[in-house]
C-alpha cells in the first residue's frame, strides 16, 4: 500500500479524536478526592446539649449529612463517568494514531 499525505489520511480516517483522556483522568480523581472529604462529615453526632433549639439544631445537622451523603453518591458516579470515557476516548485516540501511522508511515504530532 502507498503511503498517504497528511491530508489524504485524514479524509479517510477523519481527524484525531478529541478530548483529554489524562485531564478527564485527573478530574475523576479530584472528584473523588471531594467525595472523600465530604464523606467523612456524614455521621455527625451532637451530644450533651438537649433542649428546643438543640433539636432543630441536630434536625439540621441530620439534613446536612444526608445531602453530604447523597452528593458523595453523586460525585463518585460522575467520577466514574469520567473514567469510562477518558479509557474510551484514549482507546479511540490510540487506534487513530496507528491507523494514521499505518496511512502515512509518520507519528502523528
Amino acid at each position: 500500500m502507498d503511503l498517504m499525505s497528511h491530508a489524504e489520511a485524514i479524509a479517510r480516517i477523519g481527524p484525531k479524536p478529541e478530548g483529554d483522556a489524562a485531564g478527564m483522568e485527573r478530574l475523576a480523581a479530584e472528584l473523588r478526592r471531594i467525595a472523600r472529604g465530604v464523606g467523612e462529615t456524614t455521621d455527625i453526632r451532637l451530644t450533651n446539649w438537649e433542649s428546643d433549639r438543640a433539636r432543630a439544631t441536630k434536625a439540621r445537622i441530620d439534613s446536612a449529612a444526608a445531602t453530604a451523603s447523597t452528593a458523595t453518591c453523586e460525585l463518585n458516579s460522575a467520577a466514574g463517568i469520567l473514567e469510562g470515557e477518558a479509557a474510551d476516548l484514549a482507546v479511540r485516540q490510540e487506534r487513530w494514531a496507528a491507523r494514521y501511522a499505518e496511512l502515512t508511515g509518520r507519528c502523528p504530532s
